[in-house]
């Protein structure tokens, strides 16, 4: 059976100091429940009663696996139960467990070495439990990243293409917002003394300007000094 993402956050977080204060003063203990997990259907003793860690304003009840449970595993309740795990982007797999920044999770996009199976989850507004919902990776060249609302599925070698372009756009002095509509400045565009490469690079673009992919690319894109 397949390692749930909930399991690789709860075995690479549970020991490690959680980055905010808040979560610092909580103490996260196994539950004592038998069951099924109402979220993850994963098989538990040491599970919690479900209403006591989901609340009737839980607005993710649609991706339960067992409607008929009561039961929580130790697993989701902790994915559950840090702020720290929402507010943050997350990087899980067995030997690691981290709060990437936005450059930080470029590189783990791009690391064809990193082991395996591992979980990224990148929130925009930290709002929102987006480890519950996303996918376990196996491989390093095609991966699924929890890009707030979406699952972002990223062959790596176009992603790096499309981070190359954008960062040369952005060190050109365009922002992000223009680049992510490729509505770029012509008068920038003029004083750049690069019209020709920068239409090429556009050119590339468009073909992604509306994918999933493009957004994310945008997003982790860094400027990078001169």
């Amino acid at each position: 059976m397949k390692i749930k993402v909930t399991e690789i956050i709860y075995n690479a977080f549970k020991n490690k100091v959680i980055a905010t204060t808040k979560d610092n003063d909580y103490t996260f203990e196994d539950g004592e429940i038998q069951g099924s997990c109402y979220l993850c259907n994963k098989n538990t003793i040491k599970g919690f009663k479900k209403k006591n860690i989901i609340k009737p304003t839980f607005v993710d009840q649609e991706i339960s696996k067992n409607r008929n449970s009561d039961v929580i595993c130790e697993c989701c309740a902790f994915a559950l139960s840090f702020t720290s795990l929402r507010n943050y982007a997350i990087y899980a797999s067995e030997n690691s467990a981290e709060h990437p920044n936005l450059q930080r999770c470029k590189e783990i996009i791009l690391n064809k070495e990193k082991e395996t199976p591992f979980v990224l989850c990148i929130p925009t507004s930290g709002q929102k439990w987006l480890s519950i919902k996303a996918k376990v990776n196996f491989n390093n060249e095609n991966i699924i990243v929890r890009f707030e609302n979406d699952d972002v599925f990223v062959n790596v070698d176009l992603f790096k293409t499309l981070i190359d372009d954008i960062e040369l756009l952005l060190k050109l002095d365009f922002t992000k917002t223009e680049i992510l509509s490729l509505n770029l400045n012509s008068s920038k565009v003029m004083k750049s003394n690069k019209v020709h490469e920068i239409l090429q690079i556009v050119s590339r673009l468009e073909l992604y300007k509306n994918k999933k992919i493009y957004k994310l690319a945008v997003h982790l894109a860094q400027k990078g000094e001169d």
